[in-house]
């Protein structure tokens, strides 16, 4: 049961990380800022920047151990190797 409340757990934070950084990747391509009349160099452009970059980076952060696993799996190629959740 712990398993399945930390899964849960990381699952909603990931999704409260995705939704600012799909809409800030969104505004961030340059046919969307051309259409909203932004300029790359605007204070607004460059929070929506730090926005994406950081929710980015807490995106990382919580799939740490999936990344890991899928690393060394991808790199030892052993049949063996399964996340903790199977």
């Amino acid at each position: 049961m712990e398993g399945e409340v930390k899964n849960y757990i990381v699952d909603f934070l990931m999704f409260i990380a995705a939704v600012p950084l799909f809409i800030t990747g969104i505004i961030k391509l340059r046919f969307v800022m051309g259409l909203l009349s932004l300029e790359w160099n605007s204070p607004l452009v460059q929070v929506l920047s730090r926005i994406h970059d950081w929710t980015g980076v807490v995106h990382l952060v919580l799939h740490r151990e999936w990344i890991g696993i899928m690393t060394k799996h991808f790199f030892h190629k052993e049949e063996g190797i399964k996340s903790k959740t199977d």
